[in-house]
């Protein structure tokens, strides 16, 4: 019976070992990491929607109680001055697609004249002088693109004549808007010494929306520009101004007028250019503060971080096969005993 036990006992261990290997290659071929960056994601994008609407601009109506003015035939650009055409790739702007929306229309006096107004602006001058309004395309005096509106005094036969343009726009009651004019001054004397201030830019605000730049409603300023020579320029170019300020609306429209004055009776000259008018909401030209990404959020203790590789316990594998063959080399020596 032994010697029967012994040759058929192999035969009976077969089926254990071949259930030992395939435990042994199933617990060797399964995978003990993988990554979530290891799965390719191919997620198109969608484009997104453009937020937000310009606020129109609503076209100022004509001028009341203007006097006649003599519109100056001259051209704008002085005698003997550099060439005034255009580059032909013509100036590259300063705007930005990112810059908040300027409510004023024709701001940069790129978009046409119109008898030598710009587009989207109106007139107005006093009597007794000589005014005129020009498509200044004069390289030295312009501030950004190839346009410029040039404002035009002479032969002022009474004290205290102007020449201006006014445009008027809608916007929000009660909120801040920022006004940026940029421009210069030039005259035949050259200084204010030599005209003892006799040439000054102004600007004013009707709250209400009007159209008339003799009502009292008006808030005048003078921008501190001071006179420069003008058909010379000095050297190192014209000295080109800017000036800005905050102004809070008071109704849902308000008029926008410029002007330049000529002070004392005579026949020189003074030209004022002004370019890169823009009217903005306050809260739109500040900045945009940073869109951050949010936290990550903290793993729980024994959790693996989102997108970490997930690994196995490598000691468990020998540890179980070791206590497989344990367990099979028991059951052999206990059949062994039975049968010795």
């Amino acid at each position: 019976m032994k010697t029967m036990f012994r040759e058929r006992w192999p035969r009976r261990l077969w089926p254990i070992l071949v259930l030992l290997s395939l435990l042994v290659l199933a617990v060797e071929g399964v995978p003990h990491a993988y990554s979530a960056s290891s799965i390719a994601q191919d997620v198109p994008s969608v484009a997104q929607r453009p937020q937000g609407i310009p606020t129109p601009t609503l076209a100022a109506a004509g001028a009341q109680g203007v006097q006649p003015a003599i519109v100056n035939d001259a051209p704008s650009t002085p005698s003997g001055a550099p060439s005034s055409a255009p580059s032909e790739q013509g100036s590259v702007s300063r705007a930005s697609a990112t810059q908040p929306h300027n409510l004023i229309a024709n701001g940069s006096f790129e978009d046409g004249f119109a008898e030598g107004v710009a587009t989207g602006w109106q007139p107005f001058a006093t009597a007794d002088v000589r005014a005129g309004w020009h498509d200044d395309t004069w390289r030295p005096v312009l501030y950004d693109g190839n346009h410029a509106q040039l404002l035009a005094l002479k032969d002022a036969e009474e004290r205290d004549r102007y020449v201006g343009i006014f445009q008027a726009v809608l916007v929000v009651p009660n909120a801040d808007y920022i006004l940026t004019l940029h421009g210069l001054v030039r005259s035949d004397e050259g200084s204010v010494e030599a005209s003892d201030y006799g040439y000054r830019l102004q600007y004013g605000i009707d709250y209400a929306g009007g159209n008339d730049w003799r009502s009292r409603q008006i808030e005048w300023v003078e921008l501190p520009w001071d006179e420069q020579p003008r058909t010379a320029p000095p050297p190192g170019g014209y000295r080109i101004e800017t000036y800005t300020t905050t102004i809070r609306a008071q109704s849902s429209l308000l008029t926008l007028f410029i002007r330049g004055w000529k002070k004392w009776i005579g026949v020189s000259e003074g030209n004022y250019d002004v370019d890169g008018i823009s009217l903005v909401m306050a809260q739109a030209a500040a900045p945009a503060a940073g869109v951050s990404a949010p936290p990550k959020p903290t793993p729980l203790p024994g959790m693996p971080q989102t997108g970490a590789p997930v690994a196995g316990d490598n000691r468990m594998v020998p540890a179980s096969v070791a206590l497989v063959i344990l367990l099979v080399a028991g059951v052999l020596w206990q059949s062994r005993q039975r049968h010795g």
